[in-house]
């Protein structure tokens, strides 16, 4: 029987019983059986008078314009762009990839016979083999000038041009992936990107180099200058002349000035109707990134750094001489039982890739291949040869050279970065790499969640369930909360690994699978990936040579020490964590100096152990004795000493934490980021609904998060209401009252069903001010929600009963009631805006005959829905409405004063007489 690896090079949905007809087809006339499977066929395109031209499938090959138009040879296709406007565009090619092979339907004709033109079989196997390995040696020795590949121009999603592109590279693909995993995988990407080039095209980078310098005026700009120079000769002259001719020349430049001025203001609004028109092109083009770059709009710094420095910062972070040197043990880290729950090792199936691949952004980079998740997402017949691929190349435990290859891109860490230390990298791969990890790192983070390997009240980040960053930074701030108001002792240090991704040892990554029990083949699998990975710098300049990465990852996770101690108890008697962590993140909190020294010696040996080390100019201390804040005293780790946050503060996990000990900052960084953010907004020129999409979609879930995460009053959020109307007014959208709510609410679920016991009982406060409270709306949405369970399905307009579908409280799961009492929460704010607009419109209505009468009259008459305020605070609705009248400065201030003060008298009056039977005037019986 035939092992797995003898039949690696057969297709796998071939079968054994085949018919003659097929047999031709795949075997044309005078081309040998053997070795058919051994390499590319591709047959010859070209349109001649004697040979019939045909596809790599063996059918008769159509010339088919980018319109969709097919043709019968490229002559039609010739005729057809000509006839239509298809041929302004780019000229086709019928294939890219060439092998200098053809096959020919061999028609009978007079003074030839039928011979195939094809070398021998056994040479060409030789040739296409050492080829092979040519390209293999040139791949991994690619010179520093190799750029990326251009960006494909794939069309929208509903472009029914997938599917066709889908159906003919399956074919082509069934006929020319032969040979090994490794060489199969390597021609499905060439073969992707040469087929989609020739459909789709490149994206053009429309370069305006040389441009600026030959840019020529029009009419008006020319007029403009020559109305310059004659006022300029007119000045001169004026200066020059006797008093008599001053009188003339002086009105002369007057009228010079009037027609430039006039022009001048002629060309300013061509100009700025051009930008607009520019802006809402790129708008429509691609809004969310021009709404990023509208409300990001920093500059942001570029690589000044040479070529030579870049190539060694890479050598001196990514080189280790010790790169499979067993760290030894280590005390500090305990041995974990055997695993109750073996990890499944099996192949992938069909649904794991399928479910990767949906969950992945269609709009995330491509990497080195320039194929993206989206041809995957959009061709299921490719992504099945993917599948087939994957499961050979995880069977056998060898990855690709192509899955190891990684560039990287410069993510600037401030706006004035220059030098290469002060970027971050991010790397890109190859999706069909990424594809094959992710199923890797599905499966690895079930088996530790389902063998209690991850302590999940330490470390949250990377584990699926947990709102890991909302839960420690809520956890952390009730702590700072609590020991300032007790006046307790608190420690609080935040620690930042230095470049954690780029310093993580390889023997680290083997050591921490076989402490954790990770099967064999799994550690074979990895190893053999990290033994290959390979990472080059690109910039807008320069590409720097491939440099081996013996220490530190492109992807994956680091490795998290645990301590089984003791943290500080909440007000709630729950001992929490002495220490947590989110991926690379660590923040440690105790009760005493003591205790905190301790703990930062015992990471540092840990950390030490493994190879890496802190980054204490990036880490923060706090200190709080007796509800205070204090910097006498220091906190050291690797020999130096941790910044006070009292000088430096930090962000963590999306909060900012500084020597104040509250929010007052964070609520001003809010109140500004909103101010700034609108009047961006509105210095776009775009019309008033796209402004208001930008708001909708850019702004506004922007200040959701610090909304729900900051301790924020009603007050506060009604006051950044006001300022979002006065631009809203104009424009269309929603206020962020709501979402306030909606938010603070969603905090509250999260923290009542965390999954977390530590969490869920440590009594968290969410404290939104006295006019509005976030547990007793979710109290209320609750009980609402269970009423309709006992009301059960009504109907609601003409839609009949089982037209929509119906979750019910009883029944839902965590998550749905969660969006069940977010739901309820905005259906109760859309009944009270219904109610109030229906109470002003009976005002309206009440009013309006009272108006008719005063027209009918010839007075000038306004209708203001005004609330006075009975307590004596007129809102700002009477400010207009003497405004409008024409009251204003000082007039209007005393007007308004006094009718505060008589609605005051008159509420106070009512007030008094709330028990009187009647309000008549008494009257006296004498």
């Amino acid at each position: 029987m035939a092992s797995a690896e003898d039949i690696d090079g057969v297709c796998s949905n071939s079968t054994s019983n085949v018919s003659t007809t097929q047999n031709n087809e795949q075997y044309p006339q005078g081309l040998p059986r053997e070795g058919e499977d051994e390499r590319p066929i591709e047959q010859d395109k070209t349109v001649t008078t004697r040979l019939i031209q045909q596809t790599l499938t063996g059918t008769t090959a159509e010339t088919k314009c980018h319109c969709g138009k097919v043709c019968k040879n490229f002559k039609g296709l010739k005729i057809h762009q000509a006839r239509t406007k298809c041929g302004s565009g780019k000229q086709q090619r019928e294939r890219t990839v060439n092998t200098d092979e053809t096959t020919e339907d061999h028609s009978q004709e007079a003074h030839h016979s039928a011979e195939d033109l094809l070398p021998n079989e056994a040479t060409q196997i030789n040739i296409e083999e050492e080829q092979w390995n040519q390209n293999q040696q040139k791949t991994s020795t690619v010179s520093s000038t190799d750029c990326r590949k251009e960006k494909i121009q794939w069309p929208p999603t509903d472009d029914r041009r997938w599917e066709i592109f889908d159906e003919d590279l399956d074919k082509i693909l069934d006929n020319t992936l032969t040979g090994d995993v490794r060489r199969k995988i390597s021609s499905l990407s060439t073969f992707i990107y040469a087929v989609g080039q020739e459909r789709f095209g490149v994206s053009n980078s429309k370069t305006r180099e040389g441009t600026q310098g030959n840019t020529k005026h029009n009419r008006r700009q020319q007029k403009i200058q020559t109305l310059k120079t004659e006022i300029n000769d007119v000045t001169k002259q004026y200066r020059r002349t006797n008093e008599e001719e001053k009188e003339g020349l002086n009105e002369l430049r007057s009228i010079l000035r009037e027609r430039r001025n006039s022009l001048q203001r002629a060309e300013r609004i061509r100009k700025a109707t051009r930008e607009r028109g520019k802006k809402r092109a790129m708008f429509v083009a691609n809004p969310y990134k021009f709404t990023k770059a509208t409300l990001d709009g920093t500059k942001v710094g570029s690589v000044k750094s040479t070529k030579e420095k870049v190539e060694k910062h890479l050598s001196e972070t990514h080189s280790d001489e010790r790169q499979w040197e067993h760290l030894g043990n280590c005390e500090r880290i305990e041995n974990v039982p055997e695993p109750e729950i073996p990890m499944n090792i099996k192949e992938p199936s069909w649904k794991e890739v399928s479910d990767v691949v949906k969950k992945a952004r269609s709009a995330s980079s491509p990497g080195p291949n320039g194929i993206p998740y989206k041809v995957y997402k959009k061709c299921p017949k490719i992504l099945k040869h993917l599948w087939r691929l994957l499961k050979v190349v995880w069977r056998k435990g060898k990855i690709p050279s192509c899955w190891q290859k990684a560039v990287g891109c410069s993510i600037p860490k401030d706006e004035k970065s220059e030098d290469i230390t002060q970027f971050r990298t991010i790397s890109l791969l190859n999706v069909e790499g990424k594809i094959f990890f992710s199923i890797m790192g599905r499966r690895m983070t079930l088996y530790m969640t389902d063998n209690n390997y991850v302590d999940t009240s330490v470390q949250k980040g990377g584990v699926p369930g947990f709102s890991g960053c909302i839960e420690h930074t809520s956890i952390i701030s009730q702590l700072i909360q609590e020991a300032k108001v007790n006046k307790k002792d608190l420690i609080v240090v935040w620690l930042d690994l230095a470049n954690t991704y780029g310093t993580v040892p390889h023997m680290l990554i083997q050591q921490s699978l076989d402490h954790y029990h990770i099967p064999d083949h799994f550690k074979r699998v990895i190893r053999s990936y990290l033994s290959g990975i390979e990472l080059r710098f690109t910039t807008s300049t320069f590409t720097t040579t491939w440099q081996k990465l013996q220490k530190g990852i492109v992807t994956g996770c680091t490795i998290s020490v645990i301590l089984e101690t003791r943290g500080p108890k909440s007000s709630t008697d729950i001992r929490q964590p002495l220490n947590r962590g989110f991926i690379d993140d660590l923040t440690i909190t105790t009760d005493t100096h003591v205790q905190a020294r301790w703990v930062l010696k015992a990471l540092e040996e840990t950390v030490t152990w493994a190879r890496m080390a802190f980054k204490p100019k990036k880490s923060r201390a706090l200190i709080i004795r007796k509800g205070k804040r204090t910097h006498q005293a220091e906190l050291k780790v690797q020999g130096e000493v941790i910044p006070s946050i009292i000088d430096n503060p930090i962000k963590c996990l999306g909060k900012w934490y500084d020597d104040s000990l509250s929010d007052k900052n964070n609520i001003r960084r809010i109140e500004q980021q909103v101010s700034e953010g609108m009047r961006n907004i509105d210095k776009t020129g775009l019309p008033g609904k796209l402004k208001a999409w930008i708001y909708q979609h850019g702004l506004l879930p922007g200040i959701s998060w610090p909304l729900m995460l900051y301790e924020i009053t009603l007050t506060t959020v009604e006051k950044l209401e006001r300022t979002i109307n006065r631009h809203l007014r104009k424009w269309l959208g929603v206020p962020p009252m709501e979402e306030f709510k909606v938010s603070k609410t969603r905090l509250v679920i999260t923290l009542k069903e965390s999954r977390d016991d530590k969490v869920r009982t440590a009594g968290v406060q969410v404290r939104t001010g006295r006019k509005w409270s976030a547990y007793k709306a979710v109290s209320e949405a609750e009980s609402r929600l269970r009423h309709k369970d006992i009301v059960g399905t009504v109907a609601v307009g003409r839609q009949g009963l089982g037209t929509s579908k119906s979750c019910y409280w009883k029944n839902a799961y965590t998550q749905e009631r969660r969006s069940l009492v977010q739901s309820e929460i905005k259906s109760r704010e859309e009944e009270n805006r219904q109610a109030k607009t229906v109470e002003l419109d009976a005002k309206h209505i009440r009013n309006k005959p009272i108006k008719t009468k005063c027209r009918d009259r010839g007075w000038q008459t306004w209708n203001f829905p005004v609330e006075v305020g009975c307590r004596g605070f007129p809102a700002q609705s009477v400010w207009r409405m003497f405004s409008a009248v024409g009251v204003t400065g000082q007039n209007r201030r005393a007007a308004i004063q006094k009718l505060g003060q008589a609605a005051e008298k008159a509420f106070c009056w009512i007030w008094m007489k709330r028990d009187s039977s009647s309000w008549k005037p008494t009257t006296n019986a004498h």
